[in-house]
């Protein structure tokens, strides 16, 4: 399971935030002018820039060609977020921040993959891609019970277990997305890719969760009770099932809220 690291976590930020300032600095040429009005343009352009598990739209490469279309939609979406971020986030810091980061987070976690330096690397997402994109419908399973669980942070008591929680339901997801390949999976998920999946997807997903959280499996119970008395909430349906297809519009609402 998940808490805060101390002073290893704070050196690590601040390194990130130095070069995500640095990426904040390089201007786009053709800026587009982007509709603030709803969350709907920022999920799309997330979507193309995260090929998320839920969508098949964006599916992973398996092949050269697909390789071509996948980082160009990474390019893509990284600029329309980045312009999202500039025009429609300005009166909420911290939501800006956090997408931004986690954007160049992601983007830095992908380059070795779309680069042709290293075949080595990206017949590994091949692989990863062999095994994932049949089984989608299997994982988006978990990815809708870890939307429905993130929206329930805003209810968590008392405010200083709001980021361990979060810390808890993203190592719940990343161990149910396993469990999905190992039981639904082709022959091609073996054990090795479905590691490699879980490393990728962490990477690219939550480097800075996992630079702020840490794994601790003496403190499991801790998060299965913070867990349950929240969930409660979904099944007695005092609280609805969340209609976002990424967690991105529910984090910027709760860092404004910190």
């Amino acid at each position: 399971m998940i808490f805060w690291k101390s002073i290893n976590c704070i050196i690590v930020l601040l390194t990130i935030i130095t070069n995500f300032q640095l990426y904040l600095t390089k201007s786009s040429s053709n800026t587009t002018q982007i509709k603030c009005n709803d969350y709907n343009n920022l999920e799309e352009f997330m979507l193309k820039l995260t090929g998320y598990i839920s969508e098949t739209q964006y599916q992973y490469p398996t092949n050269d060609n697909e390789f071509s279309t996948y980082c160009k939609n990474v390019k893509s979406g990284s600029k329309s977020t980045k312009e999202y971020s500039q025009q429609c986030l300005q009166q909420n810091p911290s939501g800006k921040s956090i997408l931004m980061i986690m954007s160049y987070s992601f983007i830095q976690s992908i380059k070795k993959y779309c680069s042709r330096r290293v075949p080595k690397i990206r017949n590994e997402l091949i692989e990863i891609a062999k095994c994932v994109n049949p089984n989608r419908k299997h994982l988006a399973k978990c990815w809708q019970i870890y939307l429905n669980r993130m929206n329930l942070i805003f209810n968590v008591e008392p405010n200083n277990n709001k980021f361990p929680y979060l810390c808890c339901i993203t190592d719940l997801f990343s161990t149910c997305m396993a469990e999905k390949l190992r039981n639904y999976g082709n022959p091609i998920c073996t054990e090795k890719i479905i590691n490699q999946f879980q490393q990728f997807y962490g990477s690219t997903m939550g480097n800075v969760m996992n630079f702020a959280c840490e794994n601790f499996e003496d403190q499991q119970d801790r998060c299965e009770k913070m867990i349950e008395k929240q969930q409660e909430k979904l099944t007695t349906g005092s609280i609805k099932p969340v209609n976002w297809r990424t967690p991105f519009p529910i984090l910027i609402e709760f860092f404004q809220t910190l």
